[in-house]
């Protein structure tokens, strides 16, 4: 992320280099075998070729960069999202927002090899009226602490700016751990039971 920081104004770029460049090697890739495909020892499919193609077209037409822009001086909040296709913008008044949050997620994926496990640290508007804007798109993370603890923390910083910008509270919501949420299935059954015999006495 870019971040440009004044007086009166932060700005906060996030642009999504890794899909670009995914996107480019697909469709290098699928041009390449298109256009020459005796340089291989096993001819390539053409169906292949042209999804390779048209999966490169279709990442970069697709992905999103998107900008946040603080300015004190007009006491707003623009969030800025764009790709080759559309560009939409949400103007929010700073007197509207009632704090930052960032939010702790964890996804498991299962599969005949075995769990994975990925964790995402997300961020957001939460205004007065109680709704809630993500600011930036989610981006998943897995396998050692120290890059955990790394996109943990970039993130931890930027909302801790966005906060001291807008002049307002930055607060951290944690995944409950296993023994949390037994603990509260535990209690909603005890609970569901508890009734069930004032029910029958």
């Amino acid at each position: 992320m870019k971040i440009i920081e004044t007086d009166n104004q932060l700005t906060i770029k996030q642009s999504k280099i890794v899909g670009l460049i995914l996107g480019l090697a697909f469709l290098i890739a699928g041009t390449f075998a298109l256009i020459y495909p005796d340089k291989f020892t096993d001819p390539i499919p053409l169906w292949l070729t042209l999804i390779f193609i048209a999966v490169g077209v279709f990442v970069i037409i697709t992905v999103k960069n998107r900008t946040i822009i603080i300015t004190k001086s007009e006491n707003s909040l623009k969030i800025i999202s764009k790709n080759l296709l559309e560009k939409k913008e949400e103007l929010i008044g700073l007197d509207e927002i009632d704090y930052i949050e960032m939010k702790e997620n964890f996804e498991t994926t299962y599969s005949n090899k075995g769990n994975s496990k990925m964790i995402s640290y997300l961020l957001f508007i939460v205004k007065k009226s109680g709704e809630e804007i993500q600011l930036f798109e989610k981006i998943k993370v897995s396998g050692a602490k120290f890059f955990i603890n790394l996109i943990k923390n970039k993130n931890k910083k930027i909302g801790e700016l966005l906060a001291k910008h807008i002049g307002v509270n930055f607060e951290e919501r944690r995944a409950p751990t296993v023994r949390e949420t037994l603990d509260v299935i535990k209690e909603a059954f005890t609970e569901q039971i508890d009734k069930s015999k004032q029910n029958h006495s």
